[in-house]
């Protein structure tokens, strides 16, 4: 059940899931709501942090049982990890994209006129401006870039690109 909800955390807060979860949960086993909500901060940041660190099915088993809990909540906790694993990492890659979304984007070519070294007086360069999406604010982000670093940066996006699209499909 935790992680179905954990899947969840793309759209809704950490603290919105805890609510509830252990809501729900304390309703049907007459439990603390608070001492409940607890646990499941517990347990969500065990999952969220698994996920991260892109824990296999035998290390989460590994810490689990450095945890102390029993085969028997081990197998059924690995069990609902199997069914969940793909959608749990598309709802982080989902989740991360959405922080730092680039809004748009200005950029201007040039060719340098004057300079302190006449090494590098008639380069070219990008001066490039993006808008990213902070959640609460936006953020301008101004680099200046040679041609070479300019296609560095374009095959690294197209790179993010691909690992996108194949982290969503």
């Amino acid at each position: 059940m935790a992680l179905s909800f954990a899947a969840k955390l793309n759209t809704t807060s950490m603290d919105d899931v805890i609510h509830e979860l252990s809501a729900n949960i304390a309703e049907r086993l007459e439990l603390k709501s608070k001492s409940l909500a607890r646990v499941l901060n517990s347990v969500l940041l065990f999952i969220s942090g698994a996920i991260k660190y892109n824990l296999s099915v035998s290390s989460v088993e590994a810490d689990l049982s450095a945890f102390g809990l029993d085969t028997e909540h081990i197998a059924a906790f690995t069990k609902s990890w199997n069914e969940h694993y793909v959608t749990l990492n598309r709802s982080a890659v989902k989740s991360s994209l959405k922080f730092n979304e680039v809004i748009d984007m200005e950029w201007k070519f040039g060719v340098s006129a004057s300079s302190d070294s006449c090494k590098k007086l008639g380069t070219t360069f990008l001066q490039l401006k993006l808008v990213l999406d902070k959640g609460d604010k936006t953020e301008d982000v101004v680099m200046e870039l040679s041609l070479k670093q300019f296609y560095e940066f374009l095959h690294e996006m197209e790179k993010a690109k691909l690992a996108m699209q194949s982290a969503t499909e």
